[in-house]
């Protein structure tokens, strides 16, 4: 979604055009609701993992129903400028430093344990073989 306003996808605390004193509700997790609405491939990777998101990509083309595939990347023009992220450098250096894998946390973080608050995971969230609606088998 454009940083230019706000949106369920805006962080918590951000500000925008529309919520020029920051997002006050808990951002929506596109990837979560993916998985949820049953696709057969989901991931988030972010502007600065171009090799990962490439494969990504390539994965979501090639793997059969639903693919989807968040980006999270840089807008220096309105919302970089609103939140203290100048230069598309400074937002890359966010993007990198606030994203952690999804499959290191997974593995090690405890039980109900809440992100730091700038954090947000990046990798592949599901990866599953469902038929396809509409299509039958050729048995």
């Amino acid at each position: 979604m454009t940083g230019g306003q706000g949106s369920p996808t805006t962080p918590l605390g951000k500000t925008s055009t529309t919520t020029p004193y920051g997002a006050e509700e808990t951002p929506f997790d596109l990837a979560e609701l993916a998985v949820a609405a049953g696709a057969n491939y989901v991931a988030r990777w972010t502007s600065y993992h171009v090799t990962e998101l490439t494969k990504a990509v390539l994965t979501g083309f090639k793997t059969p129903g639903l693919s989807f595939i968040e980006v999270r990347c840089q807008c220096p023009t309105s919302y970089g400028r609103r939140n203290k992220y100048r230069q598309p450098g400074d937002f890359v250096t966010y993007l990198r430093e606030s994203a952690i894998l999804k499959e290191r946390w997974d593995r090690t973080a405890a039980p109900g344990a809440e992100l730091p608050s700038e954090a947000f995971l990046v990798g592949e969230y599901v990866r599953r073989a469902k038929p396809v609606m509409g299509v039958a088998d050729e048995a």
